[in-house]
């Protein structure tokens, strides 16, 4: 679209072509932080050791924990890059190039709070500082795009909770997905490879409709999670306010500032929503499921990080809303290892879709 080329012309770039090769370049420098990170979890076997060679094996115990915890958050990064990199291939509209930018700064973030954890010293490494300027980079262009969509009307779920109606979730999802045979499995795995159906047996679905249902309720929990977070966002208004008595009008407006960019992180989640929703109408074939699974557990992840900041007020993390994203996350994972776990086996389906999302890992 020419509004498109305009916005993207305004960040610096003169096709979709130049946006997704700079952020490529912007994740190969994250990747070289992420490496940094790992080098430093060192310094938890020399601690380990000195407790060892003074007897304190229980002290040595919590160092070696430590590691273990920070060696599997490191880890995480390398499904996020990858994850970033396959949306990124179909960057083509402002708003894809919104849901990737807002997933790279998340991630960029993520990687700059364990560096600045880890490094010893007053001098900044130059991962350190190559990553201050990623999301110096980034923000520029997110504020661009944002500024731009700022009379755009706010993005409303196409899948209401189904709670609300007299319905089943069978009749209420039919009628959504104009599906004939909805709750006649037999019919609808007539023209599925008997490879896919043993697999979404394996899953625990007789079915693709079955499938559908199951995941419209983990996005269903991921919505609740969602609000929680808005609903959060009255804290930094307050804390304005309690500013403004003392007469700290600078300190008023940063955190009225960090309200407004929380607004926008949560219109750019309701746009990944609503991307999740549509994709899940159309899973056919295994593939697809993937796909959206893929998708489910990225935008599931990035809420569980809002969660994990420690910016909510109260304690978050023990509400019924976060375990149930942390549920979500280890039921969607069980699907994705039960999936890749067969396609190691088999050849990769050629079959391409909207987004092509990786296997879990590098």
């Amino acid at each position: 679209m020419e509004s498109d080329l305009k916005l993207i012309n305004e960040c610096g770039f003169d096709s979709f072509e130049d946006v997704i090769k700079r952020i490529n370049e912007l994740v190969n420098i994250m990747r070289a932080g992420r490496s940094k990170a790992e080098i430093n979890l060192q310094r938890f076997n020399n601690q380990a050791k000195e407790f060892l060679k003074l007897g304190q094996k229980d002290k040595a115990k919590k160092e070696l924990a430590k590691k273990k915890r920070k060696d599997e958050k490191i880890k995480t990064f390398d499904t996020q890059f990858n994850v970033i990199l396959e949306k990124l291939k179909e960057v083509k509209s402002s708003k894809e190039m919104l849901q990737v930018l807002n997933a790279t700064k998340y991630c960029n973030g993520l990687l700059l709070a364990e560096l600045k954890e880890n490094e010893v010293g007053d001098v900044p490494t130059k991962e350190y500082e190559d990553l201050l300027e990623n999301d110096k980079e980034i923000t520029k262009y997110l504020e661009i795009i944002l500024k731009a969509n700022k009379k755009t009307e706010k993005v409303k779920y196409n899948i209401p909770q189904t709670q609300n109606n007299n319905i089943t979730n069978n009749e209420y999802l039919a009628n959504i997905f104009n599906k004939k045979d909805f709750n006649n499995n037999q019919s609808q795995t007539q023209n599925i490879p008997s490879s896919e159906i043993n697999i979404i047996k394996k899953c625990g679905f007789n079915s693709f409709d079955e499938v559908i249902i199951r995941l419209n309720t983990l996005i269903n929990k991921i919505k609740l999670g969602r609000n929680i977070v808005e609903n959060n966002l009255e804290r930094f208004k307050n804390k304005a306010k309690e500013y403004l008595k003392l007469g700290q009008k600078d300190e008023a407006k940063k955190e009225l500032a960090k309200k407004k960019v929380k607004e926008e992180q949560i219109k750019a989640f309701d746009a990944q929503l609503d991307s999740n929703l549509e994709k899940l109408k159309s899973i056919n074939n295994l593939n697809q499921m993937k796909q959206v699974l893929n998708d489910i557990k990225y935008t599931n992840d990035l809420l569980l990080g809002e969660f994990n900041q420690n910016e909510l007020e109260g304690n978050p993390t023990e509400t019924k809303e976060y375990q149930d994203l942390f549920n979500n996350d280890k039921e969607i994972t069980g699907y994705l290892e039960i999936i890749n776990g067969n396609n190691d086996k088999n050849q990769k389906y050629q079959e391409k879709e909207e987004y092509n999302f990786p296997q879990d890992g590098i």
